[in-house]
């Protein structure tokens, strides 16, 4: 059998048990040296047709000036051998082997036009011929089929080459007969879709020739398959053939073919839509669900559609699949934002896509279900004497709302809100601070006190404006944190807790840290002392970072333009709400105004309990008699409050 195939600048030759083929190689313009010739002949992407044996076998280029891609057209369609008038030689490798047998070597090329005439080329030996002064073939012709491994160029003078065609005899059949063939081995992929074919990796041939020995001929095998693709979904069964040396054998495969298209139900996980990417079934529509991970560009009104990914955990870490411009449904975009949240579970439908190294549906996808993130709800419980008096189940995060504060109950006041049924009755309690939004079930109890009056202390929430007389005061951020005496970079910390006022503004205790300071008045002005240190508290300069303790004094603060102010430098006192923090400016209006709560004489309290009186076992007959209205009582293990009212002479409850 008898093949030529042609190619742009060399000439790939196979061995003699490979297959034929024709090959076509392109190289970009570049000029360079015979070292960058190979390596540009060894990483060429421009292959077509067959074999890639120009990755597969060595190149070597050698013996003189070689140049591809300069300026002009010839140089850009050719190799350009040796330099003006200068002879050199060009030998590219093609086979490892010896086994290709070649009849005859066609060389198109031309004389370049800065050389004089006369110029030869001589190819693998053979007779030397003249330059052609057009581009045009010489054909050098071996008198018996010869075993080359390299295609020898040697010029006499530089000369452009555009091509080499090889004539050879490729024997692809084994010199020794085989007896029989034999497959093994289990093919690889047993899993299709309509429309693949199936693939005989996996399987091996081993063939027996007529000496009795033995050869691995898998990669020399003819394969035939039946069916040749798949049309229908199901379980089918596969007959490959294998041929080689005129004999055949066959065997059976089982495998599964599966439609790509699926449904809402069997919708594609984000790793099965991956799979299906990697495998080449792009440009169809498909289901695909998973949990919003991130959004990756919001809803606008201009464009009127989102873009979010979604993973099979929910997690930015593991592989990703993107919802690209999704939209309300086939035809329409979004009128309002959708509010698609991180942590939903959503099953889309589009076009499966892969765009450089981003998985994704297509723009015009759409949900065709949606279930918000799961958020948790908290129930909040108050009891008043033993008896709930509120209880709200909100969700993580809503505000907590408490109820009014208890009235007086036998005597015994309202001191304030724990989280134990039962409380020391010789000890102040740890009061609880109320959260601010939900975030665990929760249940609070009133503890109730005897008042002892002109002993104790109490603490007087007030505004700068308010401040008229010396005393002991703790500064406080609108949310009622204390300053702690700390100060970072300049900033004054405060403390966890919060002072917790009623609706008198007025709090029996101080956050755990507080600082106290001492405001000693000089007219309408106060120097602020810290007793414990015995330091002043100041400011270095009207701008941030500059609040300080000093040990002298020898200016003040006071009321002035709706803000309390360091007169020395005209500083304003305020607080920065997000990190709780007091802070100097240079302006009056940064952030928000500082509070004070002022040291009073109040009230002390003793025998503290949550349960002041235990309700009264009673029925609801006699409690429509004789129950006192706004008093708990105890009715077949139901604690209720009595209201009381009277219709057509009889009363209720």
């Amino acid at each position: 059998m008898r093949k030529i195939f042609t190619l742009l600048i060399v000439a790939i030759l196979a061995t003699a048990t490979s297959w034929a083929a024709e090959y076509t190689i392109t190289f970009g313009n570049k000029a360079g040296s015979a070292t960058q010739i190979q390596e540009s002949l060894k990483a060429s992407t421009a292959i077509t047709g067959g074999l890639d044996y120009v990755t597969a076998n060595p190149f070597t280029v050698s013996s003189g000036t070689c140049y591809y891609g300069g300026g002009s057209a010839d140089e850009k369609a050719s190799v350009r051998l040796g330099k003006k008038n200068a002879a050199s030689s060009l030998t590219i490798a093609l086979s490892k082997t010896g086994k290709v047998k070649a009849s005859s070597i066609v060389v198109n090329c031309k004389q370049m036009n800065d050389n004089s005439a006369g110029g030869t080329l001589a190819v693998n030996g053979l007779a030397a011929q003249e330059f052609p002064s057009s581009a045009s073939g010489l054909t050098y012709t071996f008198s018996e089929p010869a075993n080359i491994t390299s295609s020898i160029l040697e010029a006499t003078k530089s000369v452009y080459v555009y091509s080499i065609t090889v004539t050879y005899t490729d024997s692809p059949e084994p010199q020794k007969t085989v007896k029989s063939l034999a497959i093994t081995g289990e093919p690889t992929n047993k899993e299709y879709y309509v429309g693949d074919a199936f693939s005989t990796d996996g399987l091996k041939v081993n063939a027996t020739y007529d000496d009795d020995t033995q050869e691995d001929v898998t990669n020399k095998a003819i394969w035939t398959r039946s069916p040749a693709t798949f049309t229908e979904a199901g379980a089918v069964s596969v007959t490959a053939t294998a041929s080689y040396g005129g004999v055949s054998a066959e065997t059976t495969c089982p495998v599964t073919v599966k439609t790509i298209a699926n449904t809402k139900e069997t919708a594609y996980t984000v790793a099965e839509a991956i799979k299906l990417i990697d495998n080449g079934k792009t440009g169809v529509w498909v289901y695909v669900k998973g949990i919003v991970s991130k959004i990756v560009t919001r809803y606008n009104t201009q464009y009127k559609n989102i873009t979010f990914d979604v993973s099979d955990d929910g997690a930015t870490t593991t592989p990703q699949f993107q919802f690209f411009r999704n939209q309300k449904d086939a035809e329409n975009t979004y009128a309002e934002d959708p509010k698609i949240e991180v942590g939903a579970t959503v099953i889309g439908y589009g076009i499966l896509k892969k765009y450089n190294k981003t998985y994704e549906f297509d723009e015009g996808n759409y949900l065709v279900e949606y279930k918000a993130p799961f958020v948790p709800t908290y129930t909040y419980t108050w009891m008043v004497n033993g008896a709930e008096v509120k209880k709200s189940v909100l969700k993580a995060g809503a505000a907590v709302e408490a109820p009014a504060n208890p009235e007086n109950i036998d005597g015994k006041v309202f001191t304030g809100w724990v989280t134990t049924a039962t409380v020391d009755a010789n000890k102040k309690p740890e009061y609880a601070t109320i959260d601010a939004t939900a975030k665990a079930n929760t249940t609070y109890y009133a503890v109730f006190a005897t008042l002892k009056q002109g002993a104790g202390e109490k603490w007087k929430k007030k505004a700068a404006s308010e401040i008229t007389e010396a005393g002991v005061y703790a500064l406080i951020t609108p949310d009622n944190n204390a300053f702690n005496g700390e100060i970072t970079k300049g900033h004054g910390q405060s403390t966890a807790d919060t002072f917790a006022f009623d609706k008198n503004n007025e709090a029996n205790y101080a956050p755990e840290g507080t600082c106290e300071l001492t405001f000693v008045k000089n007219g309408d002005s106060y120097q602020m002392l810290n007793k414990a240190t015995g330091q002043y508290l100041y400011s270095k300069a009207a701008e941030k970072g500059n609040l300080a303790w000093n040990q002298t004094e020898d200016s003040y603060w006071y009321f002035y333009d709706d803000n309390w102010v360091y007169k020395n430098n005209t500083t304003y006192l305020r607080t920065y709400k997000a990190n709780k923090e007091f802070r100097t400016y240079g302006v009056n209006n940064a952030n928000d105004p500082v509070y004070f709560a002022q040291k009073v004489a109040g009230a002390g309290y003793a025998d503290f309990t949550t349960i002041v009186k235990a309700a009264e076992v009673t029925t609801l007959a006699n409690l429509a008699v004789n129950g006192a209205e706004g008093t708990a009582y105890q009715v077949n293990d139901k604690m209720v409050v009595a209201k009381k009212f009277q219709k057509g002479d009889k009363n209720y409850i």
